[in-house]
């Protein structure tokens, strides 16, 4: 099995643990708490082809689950430096997540790190999406070479494309820890 370690980074309330929980469990949680400096799921992805022309495979995604609030940012630069891929959220119906994102969280991403090419923002809560947030976020970004991918832990939307990119990702930039089968 391969195994690679995933950050998970954002605002407080960006949708971050909801998205987790329903990537790693397949349903929607029936009430969230906010993080208290650090949670973990993993997301085990069986006989998984991350690509048409790939050989299905067994995946494990370990996610760390960072806390939003300020008060706990100083321990995300240990998790972000640890793991192979960041996840960047950004809660679509909140221009304030937005702005923390652009003006935190990426910088961050990027100064942390040798590159951004393993680092993907997740527009998250777009089933309550505000196209106002969505556009100033595709603004941004531009032709960055940023990799943008829209997610509704609610409704399961975006959740199988998001695993996609991550293995795929994995891949790309050597990643994988190898688990021999038992």
């Amino acid at each position: 099995m391969r195994v690679a370690r995933v950050a998970l980074v954002g605002e407080s309330q960006s949708g971050k643990s909801a998205l987790l929980h329903r990537c790693a469990r397949g349903a929607f949680p029936a009430r969230s708490e906010p993080t208290l400096g650090l949670d973990y799921d993993s997301i085990t992805l069986r006989q998984w082809a991350w690509e048409e022309r790939a050989a299905p495979a067994d995946y494990k995604l370990q996610v760390w689950d960072t806390a939003g609030q300020e008060r706990f940012r100083a321990l995300c630069g240990t998790y972000i430096r640890q793991c192979g891929v960041l996840w960047v959220c950004i809660d679509s119906s909140d221009m304030a997540s937005f702005r923390a994102a652009r003006d935190y969280w990426w910088p961050r991403v990027v100064s942390e790190r040798t590159g951004a090419g393993d680092a993907a923002i997740l527009l998250t809560k777009m089933d309550v999406a505000v196209a106002e947030v969505c556009d100033a976020v595709r603004g941004w970004v531009g032709n960055r070479g940023i990799t943008v991918l829209e997610t509704s832990a609610k409704t399961g939307a975006g959740t199988a494309a998001v695993c996609r990119w991550t293995v795929g990702a994995c891949h790309r930039f050597g990643h994988w820890n190898e688990i021999p089968p038992p």
